[in-house]
């Protein structure tokens, strides 16, 4: 079975959704945490997901049937190439596994059946490929919110 190996493998391993539109909307998400994390630390997007401990999905299988997917996914992350991240988030996790996050985080909203966002006031360091960078850029601007309303399961 094949592994995640790029970003848009991260992605498409990584996201959730009970329906396409969630599906959809949480790869858009995880997508644009990639790409916050890449433009604030000064780093490549795979410099970004090549930690496996902040992308638990990097090196790991692929999930059963999320290549079907794929073409979503690589759509996804050119559209977040062109038209920039949807939100300011650098954090996401599973609603399960949000308690392992830093404390502090702001929580910038959520995909049913998908991850919580999250970002980070304090502009604290994150480890990539480089080795731990700290962000440039970040503010404590009030978060934009998050793609999709409550009509696509955020909330």
């Amino acid at each position: 079975m094949a592994r995640a190996s790029s970003v848009v493998d991260v992605i498409l391993a990584e996201a959730g959704g009970r329906s396409l539109l969630e599906r959809y909307t949480d790869m858009l998400n995880i997508a644009s945490v990639i790409q916050n994390r890449s433009n604030f630390g000064g780093v490549s997007p795979d410099d970004v997901v090549s930690v496996r401990t902040e992308f638990n999905a990097y090196g790991g299988r692929m999930p059963p049937g999320v290549e079907a997917y794929r073409p979503l996914a690589e759509s996804v992350w050119q559209q977040v190439q062109k038209t920039g991240p949807v939100h300011k988030g650098t954090y996401y996790a599973t609603p399960k596994a949000a308690g392992n996050l830093p404390g502090g985080l702001q929580r910038l909203g959520a995909v049913q059946g998908g991850h919580v966002v999250f970002g980070d006031p304090q502009g604290r360091s994150f480890r990539t490929a480089q080795g731990f960078v700290r962000p440039n850029g970040i503010n404590n601007d009030p978060p934009v919110e998050m793609v999709g309303g409550s009509g696509l399961g955020l909330d």
